[in-house]
């Protein structure tokens, strides 16, 4: 297993140099951040001057998810990745955020070692906050339409609640692997959105993308459901951290600060994709790798 992150300028392997830095044969150098992570995402490729969730979003979403509450779906990521591990596979959490996921994963499997883990997000604040969490995984600020990965790296993909690029997943996947997409399901969080719209406003999840893509088929389609209780303050962070909060009128905002408690179902969407037989032009550059030099 060698994982190289790919140059965003001539995409040629990076490696690790003596001044900490990562280095392509092009003399492209990218900084490795204190924290750990490495940031590959070009300024002139950033669609706002601060890509992703906002600091108050992703500060109440860490709140939240470490409230427990959406512990039965890690339960659930958990047993799925546990199940014919490959030996020494490398594996991606595409649009890990603050790092929630890979952090009670790497903690909950040891035999998959936290160097076997590369974690990406869009936004350099998330990315900054996964990497306090000192999983040991890669970390890289980078978009999910340009994966910073060669062709072919990875045997599993996770991506929860995340944008994401089918064909660029399908690129970097190596045929008869695997990615596990979570979405909302129907059902999910409407306690909250009863108190936003006026008629039932279904969220389904993002799967267009994979669905209509040739390189991927189905193998399995899981819907996870619990009724829980919410309370104050934490009905505050579930609404910072979804998308919902900017479709709330002033007045829903502050009937829902409110609330001392919220009667709603977390339910998700869990389908898992098998990557196709079907090749991908082997990306320029991967063939010149100097293999023991990996980033």
């Amino acid at each position: 297993m060698n994982v190289f992150y790919k140059c965003p300028v001539c995409q040629a392997a990076l490696r690790s140099s003596d001044q900490g830095q990562l280095v392509c044969g092009g003399l492209h150098n990218f900084d490795v951040a204190k924290q750990g992570y490495v940031n590959l995402h070009l300024a002139h490729q950033r669609r706002s001057q601060a890509p992703g969730d906002s600091p108050a979003m992703l500060a109440g979403r860490a709140r939240f998810l470490n409230a427990g509450h959406y512990d039965f779906l890690v339960d659930y990521l958990v047993t799925k990745l546990a199940r014919d591990l490959p030996v020494q596979g490398a594996f991606l959490d595409q649009g890990c955020g603050e790092g929630f996921y890979l952090d009670r994963i790497t903690r909950r499997l040891p035999q998959i070692p936290p160097a076997r883990w590369w974690g990406i997000d869009i936004s350099k604040i998330a990315i900054r906050r996964a990497a306090q969490r000192l999983t040991g995984a890669h970390l890289a600020v980078s978009a999910s339409r340009a994966l910073p990965f060669f062709t072919a790296d990875f045997d599993r993909i996770l991506s929860v609640f995340a944008p994401y690029d089918a064909l660029e997943m399908a690129r970097v996947l190596k045929p008869g692997g695997f990615v596990i997409l979570v979405g909302p399901d129907a059902a999910h969080l409407d306690g909250l959105k009863a108190l936003i719209y006026e008629r039932d406003q279904s969220h389904q999840g993002n799967f267009k993308p994979i669905i209509e893509s040739p390189y991927f088929a189905l193998q399995s389609a899981t819907q996870l459901l619990k009724a829980a209780i919410i309370k104050a303050p934490e009905i505050g962070d579930l609404l910072a951290m979804t998308p919902y909060y900017w479709s709330a009128s002033t007045e829903a905002q502050a009937s829902i600060a409110r609330l001392e408690r919220l009667e709603t179902q977390l339910a998700f969407d869990v389908r898992i994709y098998r990557r196709l037989p079907i090749p991908f032009e082997w990306d320029a550059g991967k063939a010149h790798l100097d293999r023991e030099s990996p980033a």
